[in-house]
């Protein structure tokens, strides 16, 4: 908030308590202008709270953005840890081990929601149709990722992919 006090005769004269009451007695509009013994006081209220929810409003938009990016890197690379693993150097992955549920199990007692057996396994789909991170698009949520894991061929699924991007 900035005041703008203009000098006057009398001023610093006024006791502390006399401007504090004038200023609490004016308050209730959204932008005042205040008159102390000739000094002026600009109160631009609602200047001030559009200014303050505007910095906000981006702070929130940052911090989800930044989440969500760390979020969808963080579910790739556990996508491509799995797929490692499994296949070993091998073109295929030898299923039945059961290396989803024993991870959907321990990562859920230590870490809590989203590392079900059906997540891990979205997981390890979406590296394996997004194999280089590079292709993967920093805009778009996990949940934009989950639906366009079920978009089978894959110009689609770089159509749409952009579509979402676009439209945010």
């Amino acid at each position: 908030m900035t005041f703008n006090l203009t000098p006057c005769v009398g001023f610093g004269k006024m006791k502390f308590d006399k401007i504090e009451k004038t200023i609490l007695r004016n308050r209730r509009s959204s932008q005042r202008e205040l008159s102390l013994v000739g000094a002026k006081i600009h109160m631009p209220t609602e200047n001030i709270y559009s200014e303050i929810r505007k910095t906000i409003l981006e702070a929130r938009h940052h911090v989800y953005t930044a989440v969500n990016s760390a979020m969808v890197q963080t579910y790739w690379n556990i996508g491509r840890i799995i797929v490692e693993h499994e296949q070993e150097g091998k073109e295929r992955a030898e299923y039945g081990t059961g290396l989803l549920k024993n991870l959907a199990q321990r990562l859920t007692d230590e870490f809590d929601r989203g590392f079900t057996e059906r997540n891990l396994r979205n997981m390890r789909t979406f590296y394996q149709k997004f194999p280089k991170w590079h292709t993967v698009c920093a805009e778009l949520s996990w949940s934009h990722y989950r639906l366009l894991l079920k978009v089978e061929k894959e110009p689609s699924r770089m159509f749409y992919m952009e579509e979402c991007a676009k439209t945010g």
